[in-house]
């Protein structure tokens, strides 16, 4: 896990530099998006992002780190949009109380339509900083699908409407948590220039990742019936074996590819370990 370590080390630099020196914004405006940002993430996305860029030889630099910055941003904004009132009303995140308890609702509202627009800003500064390179565009119109109405919004939306269904379990695991966690894997991958079968193999990769990640989530909160979780549909080993599944079916994908694909199923086995 050094890798990822060292690449979060380098991302959260990044981060704290560009918002220090970008963010210009009006109080409570700015607090509320830095309290948010800064309350804790274990930055998987982002991170997995830079390493999936490595895993295909890519070598990190600013621009790239941008479209990190953009995927950290969005799913920022998610959370906080999340915990209102309206949607799941959580008063508690990491530890320290929602953005709309710390500041009020309006403010909640305001800090996460401002880090949603300023990932599409950074998406669109990293594009034009490439030259417009075909894969930066890919990349960003990947981006946009997978975290849009068809996306993660979508997933949103199937939670809040959830039915009590299994099959409906699996589509909202699959667009509120995996089409994100798929897309920042890929976005990685696209932009170090992987082979189009490459990309497919990573995304189905993510995917089986993304599932697992979900259900790992759910077992370790616990059985709470007014929640979508696994834990309506059977006992903690069955979910551990679902995980597992997923988990493995995933990891099939890298075989697929002729990179080192080490890093991926070291930290597969890590996420695994959370539950066993």
């Amino acid at each position: 896990m050094n890798e990822f370590n060292t690449l979060k080390e380098k991302f959260d630099n990044f981060l704290s530099e560009i918002v220090r020196s970008e963010w210009d914004y009006p109080s409570p405006l700015r607090e509320s998006m830095e309290y948010a940002l800064f309350s804790g993430g274990k930055r998987y996305r982002p991170t997995l992002m830079l390493c999936a860029y490595r895993s295909f030889g890519g070598e990190i630099n600013p621009t790239v780190l941008r479209f990190a910055v953009a995927i950290e941003c969005l799913h920022t904004y998610s959370l906080v949009h999340d915990d209102l009132p309206c949607m799941d009303n959580d008063d508690m995140r990491r530890g320290v109380p929602t953005v709309h308890k710390k500041f009020n609702e309006t403010t909640a509202v305001l800090a996460g339509d401002a880090l949603l627009n300023y990932a599409y800003e950074t998406i669109f500064s990293a594009i034009k900083a490439s030259g417009y390179d075909k894969n930066f565009v890919r990349a960003g119109e990947l981006f946009s699908k997978s975290t849009g109405a068809s996306g993660m919004i979508k997933g949103q939306v199937l939670d809040l409407n959830f039915n009590g269904n299994i099959d409906e379990l699996y589509r909202v695991y699959r667009h509120k948590t995996a089409d994100l966690l798929s897309a920042a894997i890929t976005i990685g991958a696209i932009l170090a220039g992987a082979s189009d079968e490459e990309v497919l193999s990573m995304s189905e990769f993510a995917y089986g990742f993304g599932y697992a990640f979900q259900i790992i989530d759910d077992i370790l909160d616990g059985k709470n019936e007014d929640k979508c979780t696994i834990l309506r549909f059977g006992d903690t080993a069955w979910a551990k074996q679902i995980a597992t599944k997923f988990m493995t079916d995933g990891i099939k994908n890298l075989d697929k590819i002729h990179k080192d694909m080490g890093f991926f199923r070291e930290f597969s086995a890590v996420a695994l370990e959370r539950i066993n």
